[in-house]
């Protein structure tokens, strides 16, 4: 999880300008519209090295991602203790408090992700298809552990997003505990889609690895639909079956 910026906003973009930018071809300006470059890629959209996309300074001990991120590497007992420090202190209002941490970092991560993929793509953020700038948005954190998704837009239509997540490192921390335990997650896709429709949206985990699911998978919606989602899942309603019941109803 990105903790704080080792730079500037500046600095991050002349940063990314000398790894991610083709001098031959760039011209640093933002378009309307996303350029169609002939000959070689003028951006290298994504790091699947190790070596490429993490940086380690040994005199500091701070690592990084290419993005300028500070990075705090941990192990599965961190994500532990933190729920269990939670659920000590405040009982059943652990999982709204890990909800709301997710919240804010996903507000966070995604204001800084705009200007960013701005200068990547050398296109005006409205612009970008949803697909490249999704995938380019979970990638950083596909590369950090955070898990492999997939975002199902086929019941937008009736203002629905759906999430699958597969590897959640909170599930994994979590173990078999009966119960959704990626309240972070939930937080974190609420902001981001709340985001990128402009009103405000809610998100749920309806299936999760640790309550003995095959995967994790999340409703996007607003906030009495799901509401309505929670209550018919615990009832122990299926994903389609909830799905089915809440698209009739109003998106306000």
């Amino acid at each position: 999880m990105p903790l704080e910026l080792t730079r500037t906003v500046e600095e991050a973009r002349e940063h990314l300008s000398s790894h991610l930018r083709n001098e031959t071809v760039d011209d640093a300006r933002i378009r309307e519209h996303v350029r169609i470059v002939a000959g070689p890629q003028p951006y290298d959209h994504c790091h699947f090295a190790a070596d490429q996309f993490f940086q380690f300074d040994a005199t500091s001990g701070a690592a990084s991602n290419i993005h300028g991120q500070r990075l705090l590497r941990v192990t599965d007992n961190f994500l532990r203790s933190l729920s269990r420090a939670l659920n000590d202190e405040l009982g059943e209002r652990a999982p709204e408090t890990l909800y709301r941490i997710g919240r804010r970092w996903g507000d966070a991560d995604v204001k800084a992700f705009v200007p960013r993929i701005e200068q990547e793509y050398g296109c005006a953020f409205d612009k970008l298809g949803m697909g490249a700038m999704l995938e380019s948005w979970w990638w950083p954190l596909r590369a950090s552990g955070w898990g492999v998704w997939r975002y199902d837009f086929s019941h937008s239509r009736n203002g629905l997003v759906l999430v699958e997540l597969r590897d959640s490192a909170a599930a994994q921390a979590a173990g078999k505990t009966g119960k959704p335990a990626c309240h972070l997650y939930a937080g974190l896709f609420a902001a981001v889609f709340g985001f990128l429709a402009r009103r405000e949206l809610v998100c749920a985990e309806l299936e999760c690895v640790a309550k003995g699911d095959s995967q994790c998978r999340f409703l996007v919606a607003t906030q009495r639909r799901i509401e309505v989602a929670v209550s018919h899942r615990d009832a122990g309603a299926t994903t389609d079956e909830i799905v089915r019941k809440i698209s009739s109803l109003s998106q306000s």
